[in-house]
C-alpha cells in the first residue's frame, strides 16, 4: 500500500491532477428533488410565418431527466430536435444538466402562449412557466427585394371535373439554400407527378434567379368550391456573418481570401419556411345536356383505332383484336364498351396497359386494351364500330370518336362437327376381351409368398414421405416471416425507412457518378444531401437540417462506434467546407469512393 502511496507522490503533477479530476468527474451523485430545475426558453419572442421558433427545455441537476410531455399546440407543428447532457465541475462543485431541443413551426399568424412542458423525476411531477409569443403575417413585398420567395399558378380557376388541371410550384432564390422540402396537402384532388424537378435561371426585372420547379397534374374529384391549400417550403438559408476581425491598416489580410468562411467561418444556416397563396377554384360540373350513353367520365381529348391479328383464318381457330385509346387529359382512366356480337364471335378480354408520355404541363399516353376473339360461323365476318365517348373541356361539348369495322374471312373446316362441345356419354361399351389366350389373361402368375408382400417401404419410400411431411411446415413458416415483413414495411414508417436507407442512397449515389458534369460545388451539394438523408432515414430522424454536432451525438447515443462517428462527422464537415469556404476544391470519384465507404460502413454497424 506504502509503496503505491510513494509512487502516486513522484508522478508528475500533471498526471496526478488529471487522474484525480477523472476520478471526480466519474463519482457518483446523490441527486436529490430540490437540486432539480425545470425551464423552456425561445430563441425569439416574436417571428413571421416565415420563420421559425427554437424551443428549448433545460433540466438542471440530473443527466437522465426523462423526455418532457409537449403541451397541445394544434397551430404549431412541433419537431423534435434532439437531447444534449453536459456536465460541468466548477471548484469542486459539479452541475449537471439535460437539454431538449424543439422546433415550432407556425401555421397561422396570431398571439399564442407556449406551455407547459411536464415531466416526472423519480415520481415528482415538474412543469415549465408558460411562454407568450406573437406571430405576424408575413408583410408582402416586391420579388426583387426578397432573397428566397416561391410562388404556384393553374392556368385556369374554373376546371371541369376530371379535368386535367397542370399545377406548378416554383421557388426563387438569389441566395445558396439547403435542405429544401416541399409540403403541398391535396385531399380534395387525385394527384400526379409530371416528371423530376427542374432547375434553371431567370431574370425578374434586371435580378438574376436559380428557380426550383415542380409540375403535377390536379383532377378535381367534386363540383364546386375547391382550394388548392398553401404550399409550405422549408429550407436552410445560408447566411454570411459580418467578420469581428477588421484589419484596416493590414491590406494583405483584407484581401478576400482571409475574409472567406474557410478562415473566418463566416456563415450559419437560418431556417426559414415559405407559404404560397391559396387558390381559389370553381370547379365546373360535366354538363347533363346531351350526355352519350354509355360515357365514363372520360375528359380530354382523344382518338380510339381497332386492328385484328390477321383477317383470314380457319374455323375453331381465334385471333387478336387490339384497340389503342389514345390522347390527352385522363386516359388511364378510359374504358371500353365493346358492342354486342354474341351471335358471331365469342370474346376474352385480357388486362388492359397504360403508357403515359407528354411533357412537364400536361399528361397524354395510350391505353391498349387486348381481346381474344374466336369466331361462332363461318364466311366473311365483320366485327363492328368500337364507340369511345369523351368531353372535351376546349370545346364545352361532348364528343364521340369510333374504330373502322373490322372483316376477316373464317374458312369451314371438313370436320366441323368435331369442334362442337363433346358430351360424355351415357352408356360404356363392351370391351371385355376374349379369353381365347387365359395364360395372357391370368399372367403374370405369382407362385412365392413373398411375392404378397408390402416392398414400398424401403429406404426409397421415406424420403419423398419426409418431404411431404416437412415441407408444408417450412414454406408456411417462410410465407408467414414474409407476410410480417410486408406488413411491418407497410405499417411501420421508421422500420421501413431504416430497411430501405441504403438502397435508396446506393441509387442515388450510382445515379450521380453516371450524371456527373464536372460541377464540384453541385456535386459536393448532392452528396451532402444523400449522406444526410440516408442519416436520417437510418436514424429515423425528421428531414435533412441537422448539424454535424447534432450527427454526432445521435450516433453516439445510437452506441455506434467512435471510428464511425468521427468518420461522419468529419466528411459532413469536408462537405460544408467544400461548398462554402471560397477557393476549395475537390476531386468528385474520390469524394463519391470516400462516402460510398461511409455508407457502407454505417449500414454494417
Amino acid at each position: 500500500m506504502r509503496s503505491w502511496v510513494y509512487k502516486f507522490k513522484t508522478t508528475p503533477r500533471w498526471i496526478r491532477f488529471l487522474f484525480l479530476t477523472a476520478a471526480l468527474l466519474s463519482a457518483p451523485v446523490a441527486v436529490s428533488a430540490a437540486d432539480i430545475r425545470v425551464a423552456a426558453s425561445v430563441d425569439n419572442t416574436e417571428i413571421t410565418l416565415e420563420d421559425v421558433f427554437n424551443l428549448k427545455v433545460v433540466v438542471e441537476g440530473t443527466q437522465q431527466a426523462p423526455e418532457p410531455e409537449p403541451p397541445t399546440l394544434p397551430d404549431f407543428k412541433i419537431r423534435s430536435g434532439g437531447r444534449s447532457s453536459s456536465l460541468q465541475v466548477i471548484n469542486g462543485q459539479r452541475t449537471a444538466s439535460t437539454t431538449f431541443s424543439y422546433q415550432l413551426i407556425p401555421t397561422q399568424p396570431g398571439n399564442f402562449t407556449i406551455g407547459p412542458f411536464t415531466l416526472k423525476i423519480d415520481g415528482n411531477p415538474y412543469i415549465t412557466a408558460p411562454i407568450q409569443i406573437t406571430v405576424r403575417k408575413q408583410e408582402s413585398s416586391a420579388p426583387s427585394e426578397s432573397v428566397v420567395f416561391a410562388e404556384v399558378s393553374v392556368p385556369t380557376h374554373q376546371p371541369y371535373v376530371n379535368e386535367l388541371l397542370p399545377l406548378t410550384l416554383k421557388v426563387y432564390r438569389k441566395v445558396d439554400v439547403r435542405n429544401v422540402n416541399v409540403e403541398l396537402p391535396l385531399d380534395a384532388f387525385r394527384k400526379q407527378e409530371l416528371g423530376p424537378p427542374k432547375q434553371y435561371h431567370r431574370v425578374l426585372k434586371g435580378v438574376r434567379y436559380d428557380v426550383y420547379e415542380w409540375n403535377m397534374a390536379l383532377y378535381p374529384l367534386r363540383p364546386g368550391k375547391a382550394t388548392v391549400p398553401p404550399a409550405l417550403i422549408e429550407l436552410d438559408v445560408v447566411e454570411q456573418k459580418p467578420s469581428e476581425r477588421k484589419r484596416p491598416l493590414d491590406p494583405f489580410f483584407n484581401d478576400p481570401f482571409f475574409q472567406s468562411p474557410f478562415f473566418q467561418n463566416q456563415y450559419q444556416l437560418k431556417h426559414k419556411i415559405l407559404r404560397t397563396e391559396p387558390i381559389e377554384l370553381d370547379v365546373l360540373p360535366l354538363p347533363e345536356t346531351n350526355r352519350p350513353d354509355p360515357f365514363s367520365n372520360l375528359v380530354g381529348q382523344f382518338k380510339i383505332d381497332a386492328t385484328l391479328s390477321r383477317t383470314q383464318l380457319d374455323q375453331g381457330d381465334t385471333l387478336t383484336l387490339t384497340v389503342t385509346v389514345e390522347g390527352e387529359g385522363n386516359p388511364q382512366d378510359a374504358v371500353l364498351h365493346l358492342p354486342d356480337a354474341g351471335a358471331l364471335f365469342k370474346v376474352y378480354p385480357d388486362q388492359p396497359q397504360f403508357t403515359r408520355s407528354g411533357g412537364d404541363d400536361t399528361i397524354a399516353g395510350k391505353k391498349v386494351f387486348k381481346y381474344a376473339l374466336v369466331p361462332l360461323a363461318s364466311g366473311t365476318l365483320t366485327f363492328p364500330a368500337i364507340r369511345l365517348a369523351y368531353f372535351d373541356p376546349r370545346a364545352h361539348t361532348y364528343r364521340t370518336v369510333h374504330s373502322e369495322p373490322l372483316s376477316l374471312t373464317v374458312t369451314p373446316v371438313e370436320n366441323a362437327a368435331s369442334l362442337q362441345t363433346v358430351e360424355p356419354q351415357t352408356g360404356a361399351p363392351d370391351v371385355r376381351p376374349s379369353l381365347q389366350s387365359p395364360v395372357e389373361d391370368i399372367n403374370p402368375i405369382h407362385t412365392r409368398r413373398e411375392d404378397f408382400s408390402d416392398q414400398s417401404t424401403g429406404s426409397g419410400f421415406w424420403i419423398p414421405v419426409a418431404l411431404g411431411l416437412l415441407l408444408p411446415p417450412a414454406a408456411f413458416l417462410i410465407f408467414a416471416r414474409l407476410h410480417r415483413q410486408r406488413q411491418r414495411l407497410q405499417f411501420d414508417t421508421a422500420y421501413k425507412r431504416r430497411v430501405t436507407a441504403f438502397t435508396q442512397a446506393e441509387q442515388r449515389l450510382n445515379r450521380l457518378a453516371a450524371e456527373c458534369n464536372g460541377d464540384d460545388r453541385k456535386t459536393v451539394q448532392e452528396l451532402s444531401q444523400i449522406v444526410r438523408a440516408y442519416i436520417g432515414d437510418r436514424l429515423n430522424l425528421q428531414g435533412t437540417a441537422f448539424t454535424p454536432g447534432e450527427v454526432e451525438e445521435q450516433l453516439r447515443n445510437r452506441n455506434f462506434k467512435e471510428e464511425q462517428i468521427t468518420a461522419t462527422r468529419q466528411l459532413l464537415d469536408k462537405y460544408e467546407i467544400l461548398q462554402y469556404a471560397a477557393g476549395q476544391h475537390s476531386d468528385p470519384e474520390t469524394l463519391l469512393a470516400e462516402s460510398r465507404r461511409l455508407l457502407e460502413t454505417l449500414e454494417a454497424a
